[in-house]
Formats: C-alpha cells, structure tokens, sequence
C-alpha cells in the first residue's frame, strides 16, 4: 500500500480510477499502468499464492479478490498493540532505547489505524511515554507533568534525554574520584573507605627481601636501597637524623 501510495498508484486497486473505453486516448496508458501494479503485487506475494492469480487482467478485481482470501480482521493486531504500548516499561534500557521501541509502536498502530487518533494523539503519547519511565526520572517526570499545556512528545523525550545526559556525566565524575581514592589509599598503604565498600591493601606477606631479609616486599622495592618515602612511618626520623649529622660534620669542619 505505501509503495502504490508513494507512486500515486493508489487509485486503482481502490477502483477509482476504472479501465476506459478501448477507443479512448487513455486506454494504453491505463493498461500500461494497470498492468506495472499487477506485476508489483504479484512480485509481493509467494510464489505458491501467486501462480494463482498469473492470468489477473485488473488490478483492482486481483487486489480485491486477495484481500478477500487473505486478508485478515485488525482486531487482534489493535489489541496486541495496545497492549504493548500500555504495558511498556523502560527498565534496564536506556531512554532513547525506551521511547524507539514506543516510537515503532505508535508507528504501527497509525498505519493500522489511521483514523483511531486517541491513543496516537501527543498528548497520550507524552502519558504513555512518562508512564513507563524509571523512578529516577521521577522529578523531571512531575515537572513535566505540571507543565499547561503539556509539551510534545518531542520536547518531552528531550527534556528526560537532557537529564540522562546529566547524571551520566556525574556518574563519570564520582567513578572517577573514586578510582583515584583507592588508587591513593593503596599506594599509601592505608585502607580506603568509599560508599560503604573497603578496600584493603595488597596481601604481600609471602614476599621476601633478599637484601633486608625482611618479608612484604621484594629486593627491586626496598627502601633501604631505594630511599624511604615521605609517608612512610620512620621517613621523618630518620631524615633529621640524615640532618643532624649534616649539621654536626660542618661544625667539626668550622664551616659555623
């Protein structure tokens, strides 16, 4: 149907546009076209249904005669529809996934039934749209709720949209903090505490020294031979002893 929409085809498998007179100047090109919609819909149909209908001489007789013999009731399509649209729920979809899926949908049902315009209307679509949406678009949600007069599904999908875009990029941010915390935490030899998760330090206990003979780290780490760090506990001491001498070698050299 859309395809003999589209070419402006229409009218004559509706019958508007019946076959002239054999002495009319229009007949040829009536049954040249005529003739193009019958290979079109013969070309649609399987091979096993359309060897039947190979000698079809009308379009409209043969478009007629097969939504006769095939065609079948919309009710139970309508109902599947509605039911899907009423009963869509975003979940672990993102929301643009969410509102395609009511989109292809909303889309099916026009096709089906163009002329029913209450459940395909903005104003339903925005209800169902906002019905089916997470509990953490909730302040959006009521926000748009309050809104007189309501906006367009559009504008609706773009303001929820703009909101998701929001708490991705906080969601980002804190992951990032956290990962440079327990990053922190395990370099300092400390103990990170973060959203109620702990995160201890690396079990280093079966490694051996081979120059301190001390266990919990290997030669290629040792402060004896590497230098201590700032934060570690016997770092400062051990530095105003380093100055000290320092100190007291210049005394003895009278350099004070």
């Amino acid at each position: 149907m859309i395809a003999l929409e589209a070419r402006d085809k229409l009218s004559f498998v509706k019958g508007e546009n019946p076959e002239p007179d054999v002495d009319h100047y229009t007949y040829r090109q009536w049954r040249k076209v005529n003739s193009t919609i019958i290979s079109w819909i013969l070309n649609a149909l399987t091979p096993e249904i359309g060897r039947g209908y190979v000698f079809a001489d009308n379009a409209c007789d043969l478009w007629r005669e097969i939504k006769e013999s095939f065609g079948k009731s919309n009710g139970p399509k309508i109902y599947e529809l509605r039911r899907k649209i009423y009963a869509a729920r975003q979940g672990n979809d993102s929301v643009t996934v969410y509102y395609n899926k009511l989109k292809r949908l909303w889309d099916e049902f026009r096709c089906i039934k163009p002329n029913l315009v209450r459940i395909g209307d903005d104003e339903e679509k925005v209800m169902q749209f906002l019905m089916g949406l997470n509990d953490e678009y909730k302040a959006i949600r009521n926000q748009i709720l309050l809104m007189e007069p309501l906006p367009s599904i559009s504008k609706a999908y773009s303001m929820i949209t703009n909101v998701e875009s929001q708490r991705t990029v906080h969601s980002s941010i804190n992951e990032c903090v956290e990962n440079t915390v327990f990053q922190a935490g395990v370099y300092s030899g400390g103990k990170v505490q973060s959203h109620g998760q702990r995160f201890d330090k690396p079990d280093k206990s079966h490694l051996k020294c081979d120059h301190c003979r001390k266990r919990g780290h290997l030669k290629a780490g040792c402060f004896k031979l590497r230098g201590y760090p700032d934060w570690w506990p016997e770092a400062k001491d051990m530095n105003l002893k380093r100055k000290g001498k320092f100190v007291a070698n210049h005394d003895d050299r009278g350099f004070w």
